[in-house]
């Protein structure tokens, strides 16, 4: 069989199940770790995966099985999902059941004191990722999910995401006792950092908006629709430049500042991994006004969703050379 065949396949396997982006939830998850040094139980990548594997598939097997009709146009990922709808359905289960396990296996250690915040965080979690895909609520005479509310889908998927990937683990972690770094400066880093990685998602988020303007409903008010294609897709770089910004910044203080560098965690506002985030915005920000309605699927759903891996492999390339030149 022809490789090229094989390798086309299997990235679509990846992409429309939603391995890809599961993964880069996960990923993302071990960058707040490393940048912000936080130590986190192992059972939260398992979570995170998983059920990000069950609610992105949940959402796609409620149109693939018509329980609701949305007008949308037949794309590749269309006819992939509606030809392997039972596929999905069993690794919506399969995720599921890996963050459930994760789950009572985080609730049931006896050394993991944070219970209430797990408990809180599935179920709001879960709540806005269930209202988001399934209509719930009567707006102006018809049945409507979060996302069809004016102004919110781009917000919520950006908040969402960054409650996933940041959020989550800085709320379960603990902080290492050797370091001599305050705890309420840990929390000035992440509160930083939660604004670099929402400023991200929503600049990455935009181009799938541009996408979608031909099947969004006009009330939506997505940014593409009040902006139009274009100024939407350099508001979007413009985004991932002020992420680049800040964190330029951050590092400036930390440099200037040397007589409190223990400040900032030196992971976050060091040299290597400034450079790294700066690149990762910048080269985010080229693809993202690269993007327009005519790309097709794998633009999207690979290459700009594939930016979230970018940053992880990023430092763990950087976190490999440097114990490589250290030992």
């Amino acid at each position: 069989m022809n490789f090229t065949v094989v390798f086309r396949e299997f990235l679509r396997f990846c992409v429309y199940s939603n391995v890809h982006i599961s993964l880069c939830a996960a990923a993302m998850i071990w960058a707040t770790k490393y940048l912000l040094l936080i130590e986190i139980p192992p059972e939260i990548y398992l979570f995170a995966f998983g059920s990000t594997l069950f609610l992105y598939n949940a959402q796609r097997l409620i149109v693939a099985y018509d329980f609701i009709r949305i007008p949308e146009e037949q794309s590749d990922r269309h006819v992939w999902i509606r030809k392997n709808r039972n596929l999905l359905a069993g690794l919506a289960f399969a995720g599921g059941a890996a963050a459930l396990y994760a789950a009572v296996i985080l609730y049931t250690n006896p050394f993991f004191l944070k219970r209430d915040v797990l408990l809180k965080v599935v179920f709001w979690i879960g709540l806005l990722s269930v209202t988001y895909a399934i209509p719930f609520m009567r707006w102006q005479g018809e049945w409507i999910r979060l996302r069809d509310l004016p102004g919110m889908k781009i917000f919520l998927i950006a908040f969402v995401w960054t409650v996933v990937v940041v959020g989550i683990p800085f709320q379960l972690a603990s902080f290492p006792e050797t370091r001599d770094i305050q705890p309420s400066w840990y929390k000035t880093v992440g509160m930083i950092f939660f604004l670099e990685v929402f400023l991200f998602c929503i600049a990455i988020t935009i181009p799938f908006d541009v996408r979608d303007m031909k099947t969004d409903k006009k009330n939506i008010r997505t940014i593409p629709q009040l902006m139009g294609e274009k100024n939407a897709l350099r508001l979007g770089a413009l985004l991932l430049f002020v992420v680049a910004g800040i964190h330029g910044f951050v590092y400036l203080i930390y440099l200037r500042d040397d007589r409190n560098a223990w400040i900032y965690p030196d992971h976050y506002a060091s040299l290597g991994p400034t450079l790294i985030i700066v690149a990762w915005s910048l080269i985010s920000a080229f693809i993202v006004r690269k993007a327009s309605s005519e790309k097709n699927e794998m633009y999207f759903s690979l290459l700009l969703d594939g930016l979230l891996l970018l940053l992880p492999a990023g430092l763990f390339a950087a976190s490999y050379i440097e114990r490589f030149f250290e030992s």
